[in-house]
């Protein structure tokens, strides 16, 4: 749990990113992201682009209705993930 949080924080934020980094299937991850989120350890923040050109999430983004519209998750620690992680050493 502790390695998926040190990557949400080194810029690994979306789903697909995280299950290549880390080596997990979707079922682990999803599983390990929703403790972590009732935890209060991420957030979880959606936003729709219409460019991939630049986009930084170009790659593990998920396709929106139309072909021009991307909408991509995107898991980004909280306060209390932060606090943990520099408190602790791992």
């Amino acid at each position: 749990m502790i390695e998926v949080l040190k990557n949400i924080g080194g810029g690994a934020g979306t789903t697909s990113s995280l299950m290549r980094v880390l080596g997990l299937d979707e079922k682990s991850l999803n599983s390990i992201l929703g403790l972590l989120l009732s935890e209060g350890l991420v957030d979880e923040v959606f936003f729709e682009c219409h460019s991939c050109d630049n986009c930084p999430f170009r790659e593990s983004c998920d396709p929106g209705l139309r072909s021009d519209l991307r909408r991509v998750r995107v898991y980004v620690l909280t306060g209390k993930a932060r606090k943990l992680l520099s408190e602790t050493e791992w």
